[in-house]
C-alpha cells in the first residue's frame, strides 16, 4: 500500500466518522483549511507526497487494515480488524522501553470469538466481580461493565 493511497482512504474515513457524528462545524474553522482538491483528487490539506528515495525502502508489507498508534483504541481495533479476518498491521512509533509494546495488561474483552472457540468465556459478572475485589472495592463497576 502507498501512503498516498493509505492517507486517502485515511481521509475518507475521517470525513465519515465526521458525518457520523454529526457535529456542527463553525464557519470559522474552515476558513484556514484549504478544501480544494488537487488534479488527483487529494485533498489540498495532505500536502505534497514526500519523496522516498527506492533505497530508504527496508521492507514492503501488504494487508486489508493498518492501525496507527498502539494505545488502547488502536490494540482494540487491530484485535477486531484480525478477529473479522483481515490480514492486519498494528504500528507503533515508540519502542517497549517507552511503554510502546501495545500489549496492555490491564485490557480485556469477555464472549471474544477466540474465547468462545477455546471453550472459555466466563461469565462477566464474575470477571467484574472479582475486578471490583481486587480493587478493593475502588474501581468504578460501571466502566468494568
Amino acid at each position: 500500500m502507498k501512503r498516498r493511497d493509505f492517507l486517502k482512504g485515511a481521509a475518507g474515513a475521517a470525513v465519515l466518522a465526521a458525518a457520523a457524528v454529526n457535529t456542527p462545524v463553525l464557519a470559522e474553522e474552515t476558513e484556514n483549511v484549504p478544501m480544494t482538491e488537487s488534479e488527483e483528487g487529494v485533498p489540498a490539506w495532505l500536502g505534497t507526497e514526500p519523496e522516498v528515495k527506492e533505497e530508504d525502502v527496508a521492507e514492503v508489507r501488504e494487508a486489508d487494515v493498518v492501525v496507527v498508534g498502539a494505545g488502547t483504541s488502536g490494540c482494540f481495533a487491530a484485535c477486531s480488524a484480525v478477529e473479522n479476518g483481515a490480514q492486519t498491521i498494528l504500528i507503533e512509533r515508540f519502542p517497549e522501553e517507552f511503554g510502546g509494546s501495545g500489549i496492555r495488561d490491564t485490557l480485556g474483552a469477555i464472549g471474544s470469538r477466540q474465547q468462545l472457540e477455546d471453550g472459555d468465556n466466563p461469565d462477566k459478572f464474575d470477571v467484574i466481580t472479582e475486578l471490583y475485589r481486587q480493587s478493593n472495592g475502588y474501581g468504578d463497576q460501571r466502566l468494568y461493565k
